[in-house]
């Protein structure tokens, strides 16, 4: 019950946390966010492509940022207090920087990062599905936080996550996800990249199929 808040979000955005219209360094782009009703999530990338430059581990990254795990921490509440959920990036192919090969160490990062910073969300990237062992990681510390894989599950890994995204890789009809009918409850995100195409039919193709747009601005 404490996940079900996902279904009802339907705007997530994607940024690098160096961007310059971050939350970190600038209130404009969540102002301008009128167009949308919003953002229900906005999630913050600082690790890829930095990660493996140095012996930092993902974790160190976010602690690096501008006023650190504190500053983040009070971005969430900033944003939570506009109706904005606040999701952070998880790396699971961080396998060569500090720590990096002991998958307790993983696990613990990611408990101890959403302890300090009460992000609501995780982003897993590169995976299409989650574990008993990464929700239990975040559940110990905080009840609610969502696992948002950037795969879109196939429906043997559905029960054990709650939303994904489907990549924009889908260009000619029919555009319908049938995975929307075999679980409807899952929350399922279609990806929108501003730098690549007319976004206006990524919306509408969410429309159709009864979910939700990522806008993701790396560019």
């Amino acid at each position: 019950p404490d996940l079900q808040w996902i279904r009802k979000t339907y705007t997530i955005c994607l940024m690098m946390a160096w961007d310059k219209r971050s939350p970190l360094f600038s209130k404009k782009f969540l102002r301008d966010s009128s167009p949308v009703g919003g953002w229900g999530a906005l999630g913050l990338w600082p690790t890829w492509p930095t990660l493996g430059l140095d012996q930092r581990n993902q974790f160190d990254l976010f602690k690096d940022l501008p006023g650190g795990l504190p500053r983040l921490k009070k971005m969430g509440a900033e944003l939570r207090a506009q109706g904005t959920k606040l999701f952070l990036c998880y790396n699971p192919w961080d396998e060569s920087t500090r720590d990096a090969n002991n998958p307790k160490a993983h696990l613990k990062g990611l408990s101890d990062l959403i302890a300090a910073t009460d992000a609501d969300g995780v982003v897993l990237d590169t995976r299409g599905s989650s574990s008993k062992e990464l929700q239990e990681a975040v559940d110990q510390v905080r009840k609610g936080v969502v696992m948002y894989s950037e795969g879109m599950a196939i429906p043997k890994d559905m029960p054990g996550i709650v939303a994904g995204r489907v990549h924009n890789a889908l260009y000619y009809p029919p555009m319908l996800n049938l995975n929307k009918f075999i679980k409807p409850e899952f929350a399922i995100f279609r990806v929108a990249e501003q730098f690549k195409e007319r976004i206006r039919r990524e919306f509408a193709t969410s429309f159709f199929n009864g979910y939700g747009t990522e806008l993701n601005v790396f560019q």
